[in-house]
């Protein structure tokens, strides 16, 4: 209840992250894909911009081979190893980089 709601945001992404190594070590079965959606929104700018280091950290410690992310927030979305982008028109890019 003290926590900011970016703060509660973060606690809840690092839990339900956590979790996901937990049972990607404990199962049986090879989970090698990780989806993520828009959970940087409620994060201020600064801490945003570290999210996709939240990520990659969970796609080591869990073995993971892929993590899929949805963000509006270009300085997130910048630091992904590829890109789909989709406009208003619906019109499909993906980049590279």
């Amino acid at each position: 209840a003290e926590l900011s709601k970016g703060e509660r945001v973060l606690v809840d992404e690092a839990l339900k992250l956590g979790i996901a190594c937990f049972n990607a070590e404990r199962n049986g079965v090879a989970m090698e894909t990780l989806y993520r959606d828009e959970c940087d929104g409620a994060l201020h700018p600064t801490t945003a911009a570290l999210y996709p280091g939240m990520l990659r950290k969970a796609l080591e410690i869990g073995g993971f081979r892929n993590v899929y992310f949805v963000s509006h927030r270009p300085e997130v979305a910048a630091q992904a190893d590829h890109t789909i982008r989709i406009s208003a028109a619906g019109t499909v890019a993906m980049e590279i980089g």
